[in-house]
């Protein structure tokens, strides 16, 4: 007589837990790889979106103040220096410059007093240039600016790195 006949089996065979030991193995492998590619696309996305930010913003207040300018004091005409100061209509200064301390844009009003940043310390600015292409001393002004900006990376993580140079050129309206 045959006494295994009418035992069910349960359970599984090693040869199976193996192939879905395996499996297994390969889909949590392709997950934490998605996982990981997809938190380093964020954190470079938001490395490049807070430099942009800053630099444009600084940008567009250094344009707005050139613009509205009575005339370009500093740089002279043909020149190039990493500060800018503007007269305008009633004499009042305006200046900016590139802190080399804190690698960072500030801007001064009135000729004196203490400069203020303006930008965060998430962004380094490692050179800014101001160019006035100006055609003679009589005309309003152009100024060319050139930023050349990166992200703060301390720990210096790929994911994190990020450097862009930024340009435009400005006229005084008188």
């Amino acid at each position: 007589m045959n006494y295994f006949k009418n035992i069910s089996q349960k359970g599984i065979t090693l040869v199976e837990f193996l192939i879905y030991s395996v499996v297994t193995a390969i889909i949590v492998g392709v997950l934490v790889l998605t996982s990981l590619n997809v938190l380093e696309g964020r954190a470079k996305s938001l490395s490049r979106e807070e430099v942009n930010h800053n630099v444009r913003f600084s940008m567009e207040r250094i344009m707005k103040n050139i613009r509205n300018a009575d005339r370009i004091e500093s740089p002279v005409v043909g020149n190039t220096d990493s500060y800018l100061k503007l007269v305008n209509a009633d004499d009042s200064i305006v200046e900016f410059k590139l802190n080399e301390g804190n690698n960072m844009i500030e801007k001064r009003k009135g000729g004196e007093g203490n400069y203020s940043p303006l930008m965060v310390d998430t962004v380094i600015i490692n050179e800014l240039e101001f160019l006035n292409v100006s055609q003679s001393e009589e005309t309003p002004g152009t100024i060319k600016i050139e930023i050349e900006a990166e992200f703060f990376n301390p720990l210096g993580r790929s994911e994190f790195e990020f450097k862009e140079t930024f340009r435009s050129t400005e006229n005084v309206r008188k």
